[in-house]
């Protein structure tokens, strides 16, 4: 990569181990990935404090498990973590779509994520869950220098992928080729901006939908206010032909009509 007096590479390996114990149905896996992330292009030349924005380095791991119950479903789990320098993100110009990148510092980012599948003749379910801590470490270099930083070197801080959990659920029934899905997902809260620094009506619309949240290292926040969702479907088979098959689906999204928010000029 090379940017200005800047030049820099870095090898981009990637490595992932399985083995399968036949008499049980376990299986265990790891993997690990580096990755050279280079700086959006856009705005690229202005948005500087001093430095120049350099590639993100990215390490990742992931340590996984399986364990089958023959044709009823399985059950799985994973852990993963992913370590970077100079953390790729994006400043936003006022409440405007034009977006400056920015590096922070380090980005420490971990997690876990579980997954339940059964069936049992016409039907079938999964659950999914997943939690995400997601860490920045200042200072911040890059964007229009618009505001003053907001955290000393070295302080860590939360930002809006960190959430306690998520979830996401299944029931399929299917006969033939006509079935009938409801799906469902809960969110717990991401975190979010505090809507009494914010002005205009993008705070004044998002701020009930905030609550105060306590977090046992970084004390006090907010976070958006949890929020669960149903989808249906319904499919069937309308015509089959020697090769190709006709079929039709309707999706109901979001059938109670819940609101909810993302975050704050984002």
């Amino acid at each position: 990569y090379r940017y200005r007096t800047f030049q820099t590479s870095e090898a981009q390996p990637r490595l992932g181990v399985s083995y399968r114990f036949s008499e049980t149905n376990s299986l265990i896996r790891g993997s690990y990935d580096r990755l050279l992330i280079i700086p959006d292009n856009e705005y690229l030349a202005i948005s500087s404090r001093g430095s120049l924005l350099k590639p993100e380095l990215q390490n990742s791991f992931t340590l996984g498990v399986e364990q089958g119950f023959g044709s009823f479903g399985r059950v799985q789990f994973e852990y993963w973590e992913k370590q970077s320098s100079n953390s790729a993100d994006s400043e936003q110009l006022f409440n405007t779509g034009i977006l400056f990148p920015i590096h922070v510092d380090k980005g420490k980012f971990r997690g876990w994520n579980a997954r339940f599948d059964a069936r049992y003749k016409t039907w079938s379910s999964f659950l999914s869950l997943g939690k995400t801590r997601a860490i920045f470490v200042a200072p911040v270099t890059g964007g229009l220098m618009l505001e003053e930083p907001e955290n000393a070197p070295g302080t860590a801080f939360l930002i809006d992928h960190d959430q306690k959990l998520s979830a996401v659920f299944g029931l399929r029934y299917q006969k033939e080729s006509a079935y009938i899905q409801l799906m469902g997902r809960y969110d717990s809260g991401l975190v979010a901006g505090d809507p009494i620094e914010g002005q205009g009506s993008d705070y004044a619309f998002g701020a009930a939908y905030i609550e105060e949240d306590y977090d046992s290292t970084f004390g006090s926040l907010y976070r958006i206010k949890p929020r669960t969702i149903w989808n249906m479907s319904i499919g069937f088979r309308l015509a089959e032909f020697d090769k190709k098959n006709l079929d039709i689906s309707i999706d109901a999204l979001n059938i109670f009509d819940k609101k909810g928010l993302y975050n704050f000029l984002s």
